[in-house]
């Protein structure tokens, strides 16, 4: 027998393909922006491999920060300070 819950996986307004690109395309848009300010540097681990694989996709990342700030001598930085933040707005969408 399956649940209600499973009848409905899937059609959670999370769960629709639009909305995905949307929120992928506003997180591409902030960290171009991040990059071209050379305010922190972004990672994408891709999340379909198994476990393993993304934690050592992670420990890779890890390893290689550390080594920067301790050979090159880079500060780390902080993603956002405490504040509140006026993000731009999206490309394609306009603010009233």
């Amino acid at each position: 027998m399956v649940s209600n819950f499973m009848k409905r996986y899937g059609g959670e307004r999370y769960e629709k393909r639009d909305l995905q690109m949307r929120v992928r395309q506003r997180f591409a848009e902030l960290q171009l922006m991040d990059e071209k300010d050379k305010i922190v540097p972004w990672h994408i681990v891709n999340a379909a491999q198994s476990i393993d694989e993304v934690q050592a996709d992670i420990n890779k990342i890890v390893e290689d920060t550390i080594q920067r700030v301790s050979e090159e001598g880079q500060p780390l930085n902080k993603m956002f300070q405490p504040g509140d933040y006026m993000l731009p707005t999206p490309s394609g969408i306009e603010r009233n």
